[in-house]
């Protein structure tokens, strides 16, 4: 995301002057695009940008911006570094928009940010002393190789928490910017060469740059390789419609017979990535289900009245990236009301909801997947999303004597209450 280009000698060549001219402009052009398709898919929340590194490269690209200026740039080479400092700014307030910008919680987040603020500061440092009289010219040329040195030094400590955390859930990333925005940087290292006084050690930033963006564009583009093997899903599957319930408002409701184990229909809607992070946030999205670590689909059409119930005869469980499918748990006869337990995709340790779902099993309040008695949680197997199976059996694992439950995997999910959804 950084840019510092070294001082130089005006350049010669009407020719080679209009080359560096076009590349300077393809690389801003294509970084400014890169830009706008993120930030818009963050805007939708289709994506989850690491604050902390975006942090650094809001102060670091803005910082930078200043030393072209003061180096004398031309109009075409400060289109790169005057995009990134922009838009890094833009996408960190994006960020704070949807709360998620957040002082760095794990120790790598802060060692990363810490190392970054000390390079930034000998940097700037030597940057200021470049200014005064106090070097000579051989000085002088040190002192900009070592500001280049430090800059890459720093870009690289920038990308860890966006690596480790695109790593971690590649979904939280979207590949194509972060491609755009590598063919960005080749662009730069033309123009670059581009210059009759161009020197090797110039092209260790944009060809630094420009493998770091290549990592994080193919560690996200995991998940759309998955996406490409997925289960076929046959559609339509079975036939339901949507009408009044017994339990709550409008409920879905079989139109024909299925029988135990068959695929009812797979849920279509928007894939969300989010984090509750008040009560009030998290009782505004009644009709989302839980498909993964910070991950929704808010359901299309007639899935939007799914209602809950403590004895339910559907499961739902993710048979590829992102695709949750529901099966019939029981035989149903046509006209009955499917339901399903809100527990299986629920792992907010603060969330619960009163229940008259009129069940025999009814448990009257209900709440997160880890607090599912373990006969009744061994029961819905298989039909619980793998991801939460792993929240049961982790929480479930970390139980304490006294008989609460420590919930690491949904710690970053805390809120005063959670989804409600349609209530039983």
């Amino acid at each position: 995301m950084r840019f510092y280009r070294s001082h130089r000698q005006p350049i010669s060549g009407t020719h080679r002057l209009a080359v560096e001219l076009v590349f300077g402009i393809l690389s801003g052009v294509l970084q400014v695009a890169g830009y706008l398709y993120y930030a818009n898919k963050a805007r939708k929340r289709e994506l989850e940008p690491n604050s902390t590194s975006w942090i650094m490269w809001g102060y670091g690209t803005s910082l930078l911006l200043v030393i072209e200026l003061d180096s004398g740039a031309t109009a075409a080479m400060l289109i790169l570094p005057t995009a990134c400092a922009l838009s890094s700014i833009a996408v960190g307030f994006i960020c704070w928009q949807h709360n998620t910008l957040r002082w760095p919680k794990e120790t790598w987040e802060r060692t990363s940010l810490y190392t970054d603020l000390m390079l930034t500061a000998m940097y700037a440092g030597t940057w200021v002393l470049l200014g005064t009289s106090l070097l000579s010219d051989t000085q002088k040329e040190a002192a900009d190789i070592a500001i280049l040195v430090l800059v890459n030094l720093s870009t690289f400590v920038t990308f860890i928490p966006m690596l480790i955390n695109t790593w971690r859930e590649p979904r939280n990333e979207n590949p194509w910017p972060w491609t755009v925005w590598t063919a960005a940087y080749l662009a730069l290292g033309l123009t670059t060469v581009s210059s009759p006084e161009w020197k090797w050690y110039l092209l260790m930033y944009p060809v630094e740059c420009m493998l770091l963006h290549a990592a994080v564009a193919w560690i996200s583009r995991r998940h759309v390789l998955a996406d490409a093997q997925r289960i076929e899903v046959q559609q339509p599957m079975k036939r339901v419609i949507a009408g009044p319930s017994r339990i709550n408002g409008r409920g879905v409701f079989a139109g024909e017979d299925i029988n135990a184990g068959e695929r009812i229909r797979h849920v279509e809607g928007t894939i969300i990535s989010h984090i509750n992070t008040s009560k009030e946030e998290s009782l505004s999205n009644p009709d989302w289900i839980g498909i993964g670590h910070n991950r929704w689909i808010d359901p299309a059409g007639t899935f939007k009245f799914l209602n809950h119930s403590c004895g339910p005869n559907v499961g739902a469980v993710t048979i590829a990236a992102d695709t949750m499918v529901i099966i019939a748990m029981k035989d149903i006869e046509k006209g009955d009301e499917l339901t399903l337990d809100y527990s299986t995709t629920e792992c907010d340790p603060h969330w619960e909801m009163a229940c008259t779902c009129g069940s025999v099993r009814c448990r009257k309040i209900v709440r997160s997947i880890f607090t599912l008695p373990i006969e009744q949680y061994e029961g819905y197997l298989p039909y619980v999303p793998k991801y939460f199976q792993a929240v049961y059996e982790r929480e479930n694992a970390n139980k304490r004597i006294d008989g609460s439950v420590t919930p690491p995997l949904c710690e970053e999910r805390k809120a005063g209450a959670s989804t409600p959804r349609s209530s039983g």
